[in-house]
């Protein structure tokens, strides 16, 4: 079993609408990772998975919503076991021979219900893993970073490993919205910053079927895309008949605009029935 905890940034900042956020993070988080749990402590997630990959830490770290994580190991509230814990997993981490290295211990104590102080696990769990270990303390660049969340009163978690996200705001809090999808650079970039600030997104692109074109393109954009914010549709709409009648019945100078006019159109039925 894997533990794996998951910090926001600004979700935390959305008051009585909080727990609104937090539950589509969970539900995201147990859909793409398929966790066993997701539970809720003290400002933060834990995931509880079967088992921990390379894979699914990159899929993470593409997850709106998610500021950084780790995976931790558990242990009781005591220096000595809390030391065992972080030697395991620095040597797991970098190796057997880890002398010299600089290093630092950073602790959180969220719940104060715990008998031990902060400032506690800095000096003691430090200086037994500088005995132990021959590391160097460095507060301002370490090489090694043992982080210590004391989240329950009767244990602490710890990690010498932290992965960042891309922040942001859970898919789909933000409502959906509908990108003209071009292929270009500006759809696919706005496209993203989307999913980033939370929208569920259905991708358009227009097409002319009178001229040969190849979608590999747009499709490999749309799925891209569907890395970060999940299910994407991709709508691909042909205007040739369109843009025959355009050609027939108004101006050259008028074309593009009518053109961009009907595109907007078909958009925002698309948007109204998503």
């Amino acid at each position: 079993m894997a533990q794996v905890l998951v910090h926001y940034a600004e979700l935390g900042l959305k008051g009585k609408n909080r727990r609104r956020f937090e539950e589509a993070l969970r539900r995201q988080l147990r859909g793409a990772l398929g966790a066993d749990k997701v539970l809720r402590e003290h400002g933060r997630l834990v995931v509880e998975l079967s088992d921990w990959s390379q894979d699914k830490a990159e899929l993470l770290a593409r997850l709106p919503g998610v500021r950084w994580f780790a995976r931790t190991e558990p242990a009781p509230l005591d220096i000595d076991a809390m030391g065992e814990v972080a030697i395991a997993l620095i040597r797991e981490e970098w190796g057997e021979d880890v002398a010299g290295k600089r290093f630092r211990v950073l602790a959180r104590r969220s719940d104060k219900r715990a008998p031990i102080k902060t400032i506690e696990i800095h000096e003691k769990l430090g200086g037994l893993l500088r005995r132990r270990l021959n590391l160097v303390v460095n507060l301002d660049e370490p090489e090694i970073v043992v982080g210590v969340e004391i989240a329950r009163p009767d244990r602490a978690d710890i990690f010498v490993r932290r992965w960042e996200g891309i922040g942001g705001l859970p898919v789909g809090t933000s409502g959906r919205g509908v990108v003209l999808f071009s292929g270009g650079l500006d759809s696919p970039v706005a496209a993203y910053w989307m999913l980033k600030r939370g929208m569920a997104l259905e991708l358009v692109h227009f097409y002319n079927s009178a001229i040969a074109r190849d979608f590999g393109k747009i499709e490999r954009l749309s799925a891209l895309l569907s890395r970060y914010g999940g299910m994407i549709r991709l709508h691909l709409v042909d205007l040739e008949a369109f843009q025959r009648h355009a050609i027939a019945h108004v101006p050259a100078d008028w074309r593009m605009v009518i053109y961009k006019r009907q595109m907007l159109r078909v958009a925002e039925r698309i948007a109204r029935n998503a």
